[in-house]
């Protein structure tokens, strides 16, 4: 019985191992409203889904002038603690900015293991002039194709991304559709959660080493 547990539970561990997690990302916007919906699926049969609202808070703002008459004039008091707060915030940033440069290579290395299935990337724009219309085009390709050229970079794409923007010409339109199909191994994705776990809790100190540069410059899994 006890070899049959053991034979049990290892076949188990492999199955969670091999298991693939995949999720599915939406979003969807129709002028300054949309929404965001996320799965993910792992063992199979379990699943999370969420579904975020997007929408204009169209809340009016007291104007400037009011702001300031209403305030009171700087002491040297308030100046000097305003100072402190100002020094306290850099200090907090940059160590934060310290911490995420020695930790980027492994979560690198987690990213490159991530294999994009699906991704497609469709917009309309549209303006009363035809020259305005053009050039906001033209400025979205340019966002566009640089956003998903930078994910090129972090993740695997299994296939060429699908990108368009599509020019409607007087009439003021705004729509965009970015729906994206990722998978990861299960027990690759629980073993970089545990070593980004890892350095995390030395403090990031060893977050660049040169081994894990090497690996999080390279294009194949390991």
């Amino acid at each position: 019985m006890v070899v049959w547990a053991l034979i049990g539970m290892v076949a188990l561990l492999v199955a969670v191992a091999v298991s693939p997690v995949t999720v599915r990302f939406l979003l969807e916007m129709q002028g300054m409203e949309g929404h965001i919906f996320l799965e993910i699926r792992y063992l199979i049969w379990l699943k999370y889904r969420r579904r975020i609202a997007l929408k204009s808070s169209g809340q009016s703002r007291e104007p400037a002038s009011r702001v300031v008459a209403s305030s009171s004039p700087e002491t040297p008091d308030r100046v000097q603690i305003g100072v402190g707060l100002v020094g306290e915030l850099f200090k907090k940033t940059h160590t934060v900015t310290h911490q995420i440069r020695n930790l980027w290579p492994a979560v690198k290395r987690l990213l490159r293991k991530i294999t994009v299935r699906e991704y497609a990337w469709h917009t309309d724009i549209g303006l009363l002039d035809a020259p305005d219309t053009a050039i906001l085009c033209g400025s979205a390709w340019a966002a566009v194709s640089g956003l998903t050229g930078a994910l090129t970079r972090l993740f695997q794409f299994a296939e060429l991304p699908r990108l368009a923007v599509h020019p409607t010409f007087h009439r003021v339109v705004f729509s965009t559709r970015l729906s994206c199909i990722a998978t990861l191994r299960l027990g690759k994705a629980i073993y970089a959660g545990l070593s980004l776990m890892w350095l995390l809790k030395r403090g990031g100190a060893h977050g660049g080493t040169s081994d894990s540069v090497a690996d999080a410059d390279g294009y194949g899994e390991s």
